[in-house]
């Protein structure tokens, strides 16, 4: 239905796991990125390797969905709903 693409461009902290593994992707990672935008917004931070400066760092949690919430985001229903 979509047409997809497989360039692999972006800035790491926003890129959604489709263009990371390569096995192409379509416009809905743009709906992924807003969501790591939204997620800054809310806590300040972006949810994944937040400290990590190496890419294949914050791939490696983006692949794995390792999430690094804010010792200072107390909201659990937020919580609950960005998990």
């Amino acid at each position: 239905m979509f047409d997809k693409t497989y360039t692999i461009i972006g800035t790491p902290h926003y890129m959604a796991r489709e263009i990371i593994i390569g096995k192409g992707y379509n416009m809905f990672v743009d709906l992924w990125s807003l969501g790591i935008c939204l997620f800054e917004f809310m806590t300040g931070i972006v949810p994944f390797g937040e400290d990590d400066l190496d890419p294949y760092n914050i791939y490696d949690k983006i692949i794995k969905l390792e999430i690094d919430f804010s010792p200072t985001f107390k909201d659990k229903k937020a919580k609950k709903l960005i998990e």
